[in-house]
């Protein structure tokens, strides 16, 4: 790290090139800044080239590494400055220069001024770091408040006692004129339930949606562990029974269609005994009622997932009404068919699309039925055209893509989940920031 780099520039070419993507960095020890001010000096233009070099690179040895640990993913980190001062008295040209910048003309407005200009520098260097494209500098520090603060704690007048006559040049003067700063990170863990991390499947599970909680089953934040500038393409699975996802990330949101594995209706052959038990269980509440149609000659239980969304709770549009609220309730202003086109069919009814035919109990992630995998049936009866075969969904409709924003750790996502308990899996398939890719 002993070299001199020629500009800002290089710097961050040269630390997007090598970044050890693992450091952790140390929290909660005091760091020493390898780089001092001269005697009396506190100014931005009073630090030589090479000296604010020092500067760039104890920042990419100490905090950047810290910054870009996902696992601090929802913590929030606090940078603190400390600057100290020895008891040498501050000249009177000092003085001066310091109340013009109105600070106190002593050793105290020195050691908060030189604190000031650290601070400034380290913004700027967070500011040309983690700013997305386009993102101007006072928006960019205004939102970085809720991941990093930078405190300041001026130390004057410590230090061995100045007599006059005294060389204000001695060792012993310089040895207690130091800055340094101490990285720490605070916040509560983040359950792993909530954390959606690269390549990887996070698995949820939430309640019945009702309309007192606008039938939303499951409404949290969850946390994108994942590096700034890394590209998330997140993919929604609602396993068996239809639900449908809304997020918001960074300003943007995003609904999906209802969709299942099968679409809009499953079927198995009818059994009495397990179409009354299914009945008595729905009266319950916790799931909904199966209907008995006769298709080609033969009697089989249905599930009418579409029939029951749209008429049980889209009656007096219910279910449309609760959804439109959600958006509002997330900033967005559009309304349920400008945010997502697909969410109707040609009729004006909330369409239930299908995912994936080949699922089977064994692999519906949880949505069997105990006793017949009526699923496999489904698959069979729309082969055979018993049924007609559902609508398959576009991979882009229950599919979304968002760049890690530093100052965003966690997007809000919630479920619709009227027809039942939801059990879901969120996938994401990242790919690395460029500078990341560039190294390999």
């Amino acid at each position: 790290m002993g070299h001199v780099k020629t500009s800002f520039a290089e710097f961050l070419f040269e630390y997007n090139q090598r970044i050890n993507e693992e450091s952790a960095g140390e929290i909660d020890k005091e760091i020493p800044w390898s780089f001092n001010f001269d005697s009396g000096k506190f100014k931005l233009e009073d630090i030589p080239e090479g000296d604010l070099n020092k500067i760039y690179s104890d920042f990419e040895k100490n905090i950047l590494p810290i910054l870009n640990n996902p696992n601090y993913i929802g913590q929030k980190i606090e940078i603190k400055l400390n600057a100290s001062t020895s008891k040498v008295p501050v000249g009177s040209g000092v003085a001066k220069a310091l109340t013009a910048e109105k600070y106190e003309g002593n050793n105290s407005g020195l050691a908060k001024a030189r604190l000031d200009t650290l601070g400034s520098i380290i913004k700027e260097l967070l500011y040309k770091y983690f700013k997305k494209e386009g993102e101007e500098r006072n928006d960019f520090l205004k939102d970085i408040s809720s991941k990093v603060t930078i405190t300041k704690n001026a130390k004057p007048n410590i230090g061995p006692d100045y007599k006059q006559g005294d060389d204000p040049k001695d060792q012993k003067y310089k040895d207690v004129q130091k800055l340094s700063a101490i990285i720490g990170v605070t916040g509560d863990e983040i359950p792993d339930d909530q954390k959606l991390k690269c390549n990887m499947t996070l698995r949820g599970k939430g309640n019945k949606g009702s309309a007192e909680d606008l039938y939303c089953g499951y409404d949290k934040r969850v946390y994108a562990v994942a590096k700034k500038g890394t590209t998330m393409e997140i993919s929604f699975d609602p396993f068996t029974v239809p639900d449908a996802f809304i997020y918001s990330y960074g300003g943007k949101v995003g609904l999906s269609p209802f969709a299942g594995s099968h679409g809009g209706m499953l079927l198995r052959p009818f059994d009495q005994a397990v179409f009354d038990r299914l009945n008595t269980a729905a009266k319950s509440g916790s799931s909904e009622a199966v209907e008995k149609q006769r298709i080609k000659g033969k009697d089989y239980i249905v599930y009418p997932y579409k029939k029951i969304l749209n008429e049980v709770y889209n009656k007096n549009n219910a279910l449309v009404n609760a959804i439109t609220k959600k958006l509002v309730s997330m900033g967005e202003k559009r309304g349920i068919k400008e945010v997502q086109p697909a969410f109707f069919d040609s009729e004006g009814k909330i369409e239930v699309y299908a995912l994936d035919l080949e699922r089977t109990a064994g692999s519906a992630g949880g949505g069997s039925v105990t006793g017949t995998d009526h699923l496999q049936f489904t698959k069979d009866a729309i082969k055979n055209n018993f049924i007609p075969k559902p609508t398959m969904i576009p991979k882009e409709k229950y599919t979304f893509t968002l760049e890690k924003d530093f100052k965003r750790d966690s997007m809000q996502l919630a479920v619709f989940s009227p027809l039942g308990g939801t059990s879901f899996a969120l996938s994401a398939k990242c790919t690395p920031p460029k500078s990341a890719e560039a190294k390999k």
